[in-house]
């Protein structure tokens, strides 16, 4: 390939790969019994117990008290755990410094019944001595937690519900990761996990009835999950379905501020919709294993789609840069030879028109590496 050649792909051509939602599984806590369980199947896939259990990248010797109950542990980035117990060895108390500057992050407090088993877990989650959720539990007689709740706010309203059949296996629910867990942390992120079920108008006391949607629970609400693409990560908005780990529908945006308002497949890969990059909006379709999204397009004036190579489907709607169009993948219909031609001799013209107006802006160093506006061009 020509570097005119390769100068032009770089700058016309669309990648978006398979999109990955980062949320780690919580296993058997299923967001309920604490932090330090949850937090630990995350990373490590296995819960850790008390005395002689090897615990995963710490800074130094973990402590225990003279029972042999884990009491302190740091990881090798500063983030400090410390645990409180009663008299049943039941974990009652944690603190949480994520930071690992010495100030507490989270807080939780745990009660249990007489069996040991935590049933309302309670977590303050900017240390100001207000409860920002609250969880309880329901116990069969061989003590299987089998149905869950979940003030999410604190604010006595049950908005969450997680049901287990008589195996202790989740009937209908995702996996549950608590705000700001370490298992991905950002500054941007106010909730990892999804709300299944949603009744903001009822009493705590009330047993809302299970909401089923094409034989998943789901809800759209304000969740906000990292992901990461070819090309850059940003944040979804949406929905999920019953496995969290796959978007349905909703609105990405990547952290260059491009986003994709849409449809997503099984696999959480972009579907349909519209997707808005550097001004330019257009409705386009893509292919349900979210690796043939890529391909060159070509905008007229009027940003209609005139040309694609063939791997990616767009519509020839006309969508400006201020339309809001979402939700809308009809593929072209089939053209003639002739017409293909026609289209194929246009998007060379075109080539040539955008390649003169970018000339300047293209240039190579001395080991022969392309760069735009002076700088190297990441080449993906």
């Amino acid at each position: 390939m020509t570097k005119r050649g390769l100068a032009l792909l770089v700058l016309i051509v669309l990648v978006l790969s398979s999109v990955t939602v980062v949320a780690a599984s919580d296993s058997e806590c299923s967001g309920f019994i604490g932090f330090l369980e949850c937090f630990f199947f995350g990373r490590e896939d296995a819960l850790v117990g008390g005395a002689g259990v090897a615990l995963p990248n710490t800074e130094g010797e973990p402590t225990y008290d003279d029972k042999g109950r884990l009491i302190n542990f740091v990881f090798e980035d500063g983030q400090t755990f410390s645990y409180r117990y009663d008299d049943n060895d039941n974990v009652v108390f944690e603190e949480i410094d994520y930071g690992g500057d010495g100030n507490i992050d989270v807080t939780v407090e745990s009660e249990y019944n007489d069996d040991g088993t935590a049933v309302n877990v309670r977590s303050d989650y900017d240390v100001d001595g207000t409860v920002n959720e609250i969880s309880r539990g329901e116990f069969d007689a061989d003590d299987i937690l089998v149905r869950n709740e979940v003030d999410s706010d604190g604010n006595g309203v049950i908005d969450t519900i997680r049901i287990r059949n008589s195996n202790g296996e989740m009937v209908d629910d995702p996996d549950f990761v608590p705000e700001n867990s370490p298992s991905e942390p950002s500054a941007d992120v106010s909730e990892i996990g999804v709300i299944d079920e949603v009744n903001e108008g009822a009493d705590s006391d009330e047993t809302p009835e299970p909401t089923e949607t094409e034989g998943q629970i789901a809800h759209t609400g304000e969740n906000s999950i990292p992901i990461t693409t070819g090309r850059s990560t940003g944040d979804f908005r949406g929905t999920y379905n019953s496995e969290n780990s796959k978007a349905i529908d909703g609105l990405l945006t990547y952290s260059n501020g491009a986003t994709f308002e849409g449809t997503f497949d099984n696999n959480g890969n972009p579907e349909e919709g519209t997707y808005i990059e550097d001004g330019f909006s257009y409705v386009g379709t893509f292919l349900p294993d979210g690796e043939a999204n890529t391909g060159i397009y070509i905008m007229d004036d009027g940003r209609n789609i005139i040309y694609t190579d063939g791997s990616s489907t767009f519509s020839s709607n006309a969508v400006t840069s201020d339309e809001s169009v979402s939700n809308n993948g009809d593929e072209q219909p089939s053209r003639t030879e002739t017409e293909e031609s026609t289209l194929r001799e246009q998007a060379q013209q075109d080539l040539g028109r955008a390649y003169e107006q970018l000339e300047d802006r293209i240039g190579w160093n001395d080991e022969g590496n392309l760069l735009i506006d002076g700088l190297p061009a990441e080449i993906t």
